[in-house]
């Protein structure tokens, strides 16, 4: 049996990201998805959509590992400041 390990991912909501997820949690690990939003992006519309589509999809693994996925880290981050945000959504 394996030891289970606590993972951070960083997750856009993408493929990969939600591949390497889902492969953790089959695994048993803890996961701690990351997402990182950038005021500054040229394209703050696409950023809004990528993070609504992360919070459905971590929401659907969270009703199947409830265990192992607790918080998702959505971090505000701002390129002129070294000043950060870090909100848990859950």
């Amino acid at each position: 049996m394996k030891a289970q390990k606590t993972i951070l991912i960083p997750f856009s909501g993408g493929l990969d990201s939600t591949y390497l997820l889902y492969k953790n949690l089959k695994e048993g690990n803890f996961v701690i998805p990351l997402f990182v939003k950038m005021p500054n992006n040229i394209n703050q519309s696409k950023k809004a959509i990528e993070l609504q589509q992360s919070k459905k999809i971590i929401s659907l693994f969270k009703k199947q590992f409830p265990l192992q996925l607790k918080e998702f880290l959505i971090i505000q981050s701002n390129m002129h400041s070294p000043r950060y945000q870090i909100d848990v959504w859950c």
